[in-house]
């Protein structure tokens, strides 16, 4: 007999309000499949060749005999997407999540700690919604894109590895593949289709997020923050004041921050590490990722 149990953590909501919210509450509860513990958190140790040592992982997931990963495609402006390696960082509970954004703060680093994580909670099987993905500004606040597919893989770096050239990424732009070959999670290259061709499902173009890649703290990238690099800006119109980005924010002292309670929170651009977690958590949508005008210059530029 299987004990099935399910679960997810949220960065800032309690997870089984979450589930309510999100309609699988109703579901689990028709089905008697309980909530598991996503609150608790219990020291796992990692494998040989992890940089780090422990991670703390739901006792839920730390007390399966079997773990299934069910993530969504989506872009994400921190690491150009977001799939099967990434949606393990759900079993980490509750705001411990935002900490990794200050231990790891540039995307090739987070990539390889996602990894690792991957290779700690080791799903058994990755399943991949991408019938109605999400392109642009992701993983919050981006658009609906209807892609019409469901990917399942024992490999989570081939599945992500699928889900990018479906989404139209350069794959060597994508650090957990690079890791996940690397450390031996899983094979980006080589793995066979079963099911109809990838290609009736790649659209014509896909929205990709803007996505930095400075990270220090030297003089001239210290600057570069400030007006090359693009950041988080709160809209005001949409914006209530919630507080759920400035608790998010894992720098401290914080990089979004209330001035007054009055008016929206601002952002510091010199603290700020571009985790864009602030505009994951976001209920209203209110916060958009720009760009400085010297930015914009040196994107065309670039280009040109």
């Amino acid at each position: 007999n299987l004990n099935l149990s399910y679960g997810d953590s949220p960065a800032v909501a309690n997870p089984v309000q979450a589930a309510k919210v999100g309609g699988y509450a109703d579901i689990a509860d028709a089905m008697s499949i309980p909530f598991a513990d996503f609150k608790t958190a219990v020291s796992v140790e990692t494998p040989q060749g992890c940089r780090i040592k422990k991670f703390d992982i739901a006792a839920g997931v730390s007390a399966a005999d079997a773990v299934v990963s069910i993530s969504k495609m989506k872009t994400h402006s921190f690491t150009c997407m977001t799939g099967a390696v990434k949606n393990c960082l759900g079993c980490v509970p509750g705001m411990r999540k935002a900490e990794f954004h200050v231990s790891h703060p540039d995307p090739d680093s987070f990539s390889r700690m996602l990894v690792e994580l991957s290779l700690t909670v080791r799903p058994c099987l990755h399943i991949m919604d991408g019938i109605v993905a999400m392109e642009g500004k992701g993983p919050g606040s981006g658009n609906p894109k209807p892609m019409n597919v469901l990917l399942f893989s024992r490999d989570p770096v081939a599945l992500d590895a699928v889900a990018a050239t479906l989404m139209r990424f350069d794959t060597s732009d994508i650090g957990v593949l690079k890791y996940g070959k690397l450390l031996g999670l899983g094979d980006p290259d080589t793995f066979d289709i079963i099911g109809d061709d990838l290609e009736s499902f790649q659209p014509a173009t896909f929205e990709h997020p803007e996505i930095s890649h400075y990270q220090s703290n030297s003089v001239p990238v210290s600057l570069a923050r400030r007006w090359i690099l693009s950041r988080p800006v709160v809209n005001s119109g949409p914006c209530t004041r919630c507080g759920q980005c400035v608790a998010i924010c894992p720098v401290s002292p914080k990089a979004m921050n209330f001035k007054s309670r009055e008016n929206p929170p601002l952002v510091t651009p010199k603290r700020c590490i571009r985790c864009f977690c602030c505009q994951e958590v976001c209920p209203d949508h209110a916060i958009d990722i720009k760009t400085p005008i010297a930015g914009k210059m040196m994107h065309l530029v670039s280009r040109n």
